[in-house]
This record gives structure tokens, sequence and C-alpha cells, in this order.
């Protein structure tokens, strides 16, 4: 396990990782859509990014939303996902370049 560091200092990595897993899942303008899979304003999100502290119900939403693993989230160790499922896999189902289901075998591979 991690060193724990001071609280500021990992206050700072974890918004960091939040905003790294919002371009990577939503793109730069991503902010509102992802604010909405967690169930919060926008704006609190733009201040959670910031290093405002970030609730544990908010958090937990977030992990289960963007499926990224928590203790890389905490620490920034190890896999960054718990699930391989991509942004661009839903987008393609959406638009019909690729099967659901082949998107759901991408998921489910180890």
């Amino acid at each position: 396990m991690a060193k724990r560091g001071n609280i500021q200092d990992e206050k700072i990595g974890l918004s960091r990782r939040i905003r790294e897993i919002r371009l990577e899942r939503y793109g730069e303008n991503g902010g509102p859509e992802l604010a909405t899979a967690v169930g919060i304003p926008y704006r609190t999100w733009v201040n959670y990014e910031a290093g405002v502290t970030m609730p544990g119900e908010i958090i937990l939403r977030f992990i289960e939303a963007v499926g990224v693993n928590p203790h890389w989230l905490l620490t920034g160790e190890g896999k960054t996902y718990t699930r391989e499922y991509r942004f661009d896999d839903a987008q393609m189902c959406l638009d019909g370049t690729l099967a659901p289901t082949t998107a759901v075998e991408a998921m489910t591979e180890s």
C-alpha cells in the first residue's frame, strides 16, 4: 500500500485523477454529461476537479459511472479501470458501427 501523504496532496492527486478520467471518458467538454451521470450539478463537478473535497457517496457514484479502479483513484497506482469498456465503444454502438454484443464481449474479456 502506498504511504499516506498529507491531506492536501491527496486531494490534489484525486482532483487530477478525476479530471484525467473525465477527459478520457467524456472529452474536454464532457463535464456536464459526467455531472449528470453522477447526479450532481455541473458547477459542483467543476469544484471537485479544482480540489474541493468529494463526499464519499459522490466518489462511489463516480467509480460506478466510469468503471475506474478505486485503488487507482485513491493512489494513482495499478490499473486505471476495472473494466475495459470505452466511451468510443458506446458511441459506436449508438452510431451502428459496432454491434452491442461486440462491446459487451470486450467488457467481459479478462
